[in-house]
């Protein structure tokens, strides 16, 4: 089996929460009835653009001939690819050449039937962040990030600790992680001790959210902007 495209993974990765549970068709529903989760991820060259639609709960929503995701930004306009799996449905579209900061991006659902929504969000300024070549697991980790409008995101993996993260700090606040917050990898019964010093790579994104349309029920909109830098953990 083919392995997923970048775009995949971005567009499931907002829908996966509903894995396994039921989906329902766009037509069925009122716009008022659907939450609507939007990520924007500026990167060096474009900017890609996920959506997932949700009728609440466990209830992913499949877009319905009629409906149509259409996304402007920077003077282009794209529709949406959809992908599927598990039974989740996600969106994406990449809009080439939108990397500006405080450019606007433009998120519309077009019905025939029902009211359409145009939601709004614009790029973060970009994002630098560093931190000490060697860190102590028992202490705490100061993140150097540099000045810009939005929350700080910060994320990590390795092979001697347990993805985590997503801890956020808003505008100006010290971006420190915790002592205890990286938790060593507990292996699976069977397998190989893991390491007690690896090198972890943490994650740093800006984010800026964004105006979601009134129509939806429920959801957010958000623009991203990461950038990441390795950490020899130690205990």
């Amino acid at each position: 089996m083919a392995r997923p495209s970048p775009s995949q993974v971005a567009a499931l990765a907002l829908a996966l929460p509903l894995a396994a549970c039921s989906t329902v068709d766009s037509a069925d529903l009122r716009t008022s009835g659907i939450y609507a989760h939007i990520r924007v991820e500026a990167r060096s060259a474009d900017s890609e653009v996920a959506v997932s639609l949700s009728a609440g709960g466990l209830t992913s929503i499949e877009l319905s001939e009629g409906d149509e995701l259409a996304v402007a930004g920077g003077g282009a306009k794209e529709t949406f690819d959809h992908h599927s799996l598990l039974g989740s449905h996600g969106y994406t579209a990449v809009l080439d050449g939108l990397t500006e900061p405080d450019e606007e991006v433009v998120v519309t659902l077009k019905r025939d039937d029902d009211p359409s929504t145009t939601s709004r969000v614009r790029l973060p300024e970009p994002i630098e962040a560093g931190g000490p070549r060697r860190a102590s697991r028992r202490e705490d980790l100061l993140i150097r990030v540099n000045d810009g409008p939005g929350t700080i995101r910060v994320s990590w993996e390795g092979g001697c600790v347990a993805p985590g993260g997503d801890e956020e700090y808003a505008e100006g606040e010290p971006v420190v992680v915790p002592s205890g917050a990286l938790r060593p990898y507990q292996a699976e019964t069977g397998q190989l001790k893991p390491p007690k010093r690896c090198l972890v790579t943490f994650t740093v994104s800006r984010v800026r959210s964004g105006s979601l349309d009134d129509e939806f029920k429920g959801g957010s909109i958000e623009a991203v902007r990461s950038t990441s830098f390795a950490v020899r953990s130690v205990p």
